[in-house]
């Protein structure tokens, strides 16, 4: 019997979930570990204001780190939120708006879209123009980190790596304040919690999650992740569809 607690940290998106299904085994398996001693968290590059009510309301988890590590609440309690600041958020959009990107901007509460339409999940979402701005309407709004639709040129490398980390996707890239990542996240909560490195476990399938796996004790790939994430992790466990989840936490955390 595993009477050493361990701290769990699931991404979300291609890991505990896929197309919006979360396997009925995940959400089993994650209530069994946590009546077990464990804590669960989801480490994730959404923002808070980015994860889906249907998500928090199917399983209970001990805690979230949200934004790429810049957001961390430790139940109903915010223990870190680092916000873009101003001018910076405000240049920054008016970058994405003079090269006519399609993006959101993240936020604790708000979601602000910019040439995108929101998914029907969220009614937290509003819309940029000239007369609805950082600059004027949103300028109260906290916003964590922003998601660019596409590939990012060098040239918008450029523009934005003195103030920002980059994680660039197959089909999007994920934009967050420098000194922000999954692990210093992770790394926030272990404190916290004064639980030693050796037992984190951590799960993911893409590049916003190498880090995390690099510093977790028990560092899982999805069977859907990529071969970067693969290479760097102590087990390959099913693919998101097939509960890969359940199936890790069944095998370290019997």
């Amino acid at each position: 019997m595993n009477l050493q607690p361990y701290a769990v940290f699931l991404d979300i998106d291609g890991t505990l979930m896929a197309h919006g299904q979360i396997p009925q085994k995940n959400i089993d398996a994650i209530a069994a570990a946590r009546s077990r001693g464990h804590k669960v968290y989801i480490n994730t590059g959404r923002s808070y204001a980015c994860i889906p009510k249907y998500l928090l309301d199917a399983i209970e988890f001990d805690g979230i780190v949200a934004g790429v590590g810049s957001y961390i609440r430790y139940r109903d309690q915010v223990v870190h939120s680092l916000i873009i600041p101003q001018p910076l958020l405000s240049e920054t959009a008016d970058y994405f708006v003079s090269k006519q990107y399609a993006c959101a901007f993240e936020g604790e509460e708000k979601m602000i879209y910019l040439n995108l339409q929101a998914s029907k999940d969220f009614q937290n979402a509003y819309y940029m123009d000239k007369k609805n701005h950082f600059k004027s309407t949103y300028r109260d709004v906290r916003i964590t980190k922003a998601t660019v639709f596409g590939t990012l040129s060098d040239a918008d490398h450029a523009y934005l790596k003195d103030s920002f980390v980059i994680y660039q996707h197959d089909h999007y890239a994920e934009i967050a304040l420098k000194g922000c990542s999954k692990s210093v996240g992770m790394q926030r909560v272990l404190d916290d919690l004064s639980i030693g490195r050796q037992y984190s476990l951590a799960m993911g399938d893409s590049t916003n999650d190498l880090d995390m796996l690099t510093a977790a004790g028990i560092s899982v790939a999805m069977g859907n992740a990529t071969d970067e994430i693969k290479a760097v992790s102590n087990y390959i466990t099913a693919d998101v569809a097939a509960a890969g989840v359940a199936e890790a936490l069944e095998k370290f955390l019997p």
